[in-house]
């Protein structure tokens, strides 16, 4: 009797335990793939301001281009980003748990 429940019991713990580790290797690499997007994203961005003040080469002009930009841009740029990415999560979340709702 002993036998055939640890043979039912381990088989299902296999089971889910391999469910699991598929469903959390999905998760961990959909996060790597969205975290590398925002970098190479942020990245872009760096290099396409840092590289607008070498092109003007006009004194006045690049006084007004670092007048319209401020020298925190990564940070504003960062904070602004973050927001985005979490007011994103937020709505999801909200629709998911709406939709769960009405599917039970």
């Amino acid at each position: 009797m002993g036998a055939f429940f640890t043979t039912v019991f381990g088989s299902l713990f296999g089971f889910f335990a391999q469910y699991l580790t598929k469903k959390i290797a999905y998760a961990g690499l959909v996060t790597a793939a969205i975290f590398a997007a925002v970098v190479a994203f942020y990245a872009a961005m760096q290099a396409l301001t840092g590289s607008l003040a070498y092109v003007i080469t006009d004194k006045w002009l690049l006084m007004g281009f670092y007048a319209v930009l401020p020298s925190n841009l990564s940070t504003c740029l960062t904070a602004i980003w973050s927001a985005e990415i979490l007011a994103y999560l937020y709505r999801h979340q909200i629709l998911m748990i709406k939709t769960v709702s009405q599917a039970t």
